[in-house]
């Protein structure tokens, strides 16, 4: 937290909190209103739910709740899927703790007897669900979890929806590299299955450019405050840039630091890896800190809507929510609609069906048209590089990966 502004900070983050939690009564009442009634003519197909909604990433976790409530009214309200099946949510918060997640994927199969479980945020919960369900023949739509091994496993009943480590830093590197013209980076991240996949995707991606190098790298817990320490070797390094693989809260914290101890006037720039700068909160929290940052994301609520699919989603999260939604919401808006289509197409709710309809999957949503699974499970997205210049999120360019 910044020596020279706490109250500041103080007061930004009580409001935040204010805002989540009169946005988590809207989530419960919404969540209330979307339970289907019982239909002699309508069957119910039960979707586990599992995101971290307690904890130092709740702020994520709220998101993917929301996107996913607002896909399954849509869903409902218009008759079900295909006007057949309504959609029933069984919720857990899983707390980023993989074991936690563990336990809530074997209560979903064994006691909710869900038909498909769609979860997590946090990748190393994601890796200890997913097993669990490949066990028992269930298929499991990760719509948030960006660690590269959750689609290396060989798993027949595993799908992602979000975009990869991997494919982020095709995107993210190319563009730091060959239009910014950053060659040394330093790379402060998580020390969990998601900081270390992402950090060490980048790695391998700045390595494939001649003259470019990691000078320095930092694995540190989730919800740290004080990054003084590391800021302040990298200010005597004078990398070009900093590529943050972080949450909204924490890559918040450290870029208030960043900017009081004066990195940006020694030449080094910041890079997100993943959306910073589409998170209001986060925006809020940083302010004019944030000018100059690159980020990586499939989403952003602040740039110019790509099509009407997009400004319409965006509009409606806002009218139901009463805040933006981010690339989080998104994700997991987009992994019901895709369960969605898939169970449309097969015109049933049997698993193997499922499964082979999501393999058929062309799926056009907010983002992007067409898009398909790869044979690893993995969907192909649109990725945008964003970069705030005088307080204008500009898209620099978009790729499909």
């Amino acid at each position: 937290m910044s020596r020279v502004s706490s109250g500041i900070w103080i007061k930004i983050i009580a409001g935040i909190i204010v805002g989540l939690l009169v946005g988590a009564v809207a989530t419960y009442f919404l969540y209330d209103y979307i339970r289907p009634q019982p239909s002699p003519e309508i069957e119910h197909i039960k979707i586990g739910v599992s995101y971290p909604l307690s904890g130092v990433v709740a702020y994520e976790g709220r998101h993917c709740l929301d996107g996913t409530l607002l896909a399954v009214k849509e869903i409902n309200e218009a008759g079900g899927i295909g006007g057949r099946y309504m959609i029933e949510l069984v919720v857990e918060d899983d707390k980023c703790d993989p074991t936690e997640g563990a336990t809530i994927a074997e209560k979903f199969i064994t006691k909710d007897r869900v038909d498909i479980i769609v979860a997590s945020f946090c990748s190393a919960v994601t890796l200890a669900m997913a097993p669990v369900a490949e066990e028992n023949d269930v298929l499991f739509v990760n719509a948030n979890s960006i660690a590269d091994s959750i689609t290396e496993q060989g798993w027949e009943w595993v799908f992602r929806v979000c975009d990869n480590s991997v494919k982020m830093s095709e995107a993210l590197i190319a563009a730091l590299v060959n239009d910014v013209g950053w060659k040394e980076m330093a790379i402060i991240t998580s020390d969990d299955a998601m900081g270390i996949g992402s950090a060490t995707a980048a790695k391998a991606e700045i390595e494939k450019y001649s003259g470019a190098s990691v000078v320095a790298e930092y694995y540190i817990p989730r919800g740290t405050k004080d990054y003084y320490p590391y800021l302040t070797a990298l200010k005597d390094m004078k990398p070009d840039g900093l590529i943050l693989p972080m949450d909204a809260m924490d890559g918040a914290a450290l870029i208030n630091q960043y900017a009081e101890l004066g990195l940006r006037d020694v030449g080094i720039g910041i890079s997100g890896f993943g959306g910073f700068e589409g998170s209001e909160d986060f925006l809020e929290l940083t302010g004019n800190n944030a000018e100059g940052l690159i980020d990586s994301t499939m989403y952003s609520p602040f740039i110019e809507p790509l099509n009407p699919r997009y400004e319409k989603v965006t509009n409606d999260f806002r009218s139901l929510y009463g805040y933006s939604p981010n690339k989080y919401a998104i994700r997991a808006y987009d992994s019901i609609k895709i369960i969605a289509d898939a169970i449309e197409r097969a015109n049933s709710i049997e698993p193997a069906d499922v499964r082979e309809a999501l393999l058929e999957t062309s799926y056009t949503g907010p983002i992007g048209e067409n898009l398909t699974f790869d044979d690893k499970h993995q969907l192909h997205r649109i990725i945008l590089i964003i970069e705030i210049v005088d307080g204008e999120h500009i898209v620099k360019f978009q790729k499909l990966v």
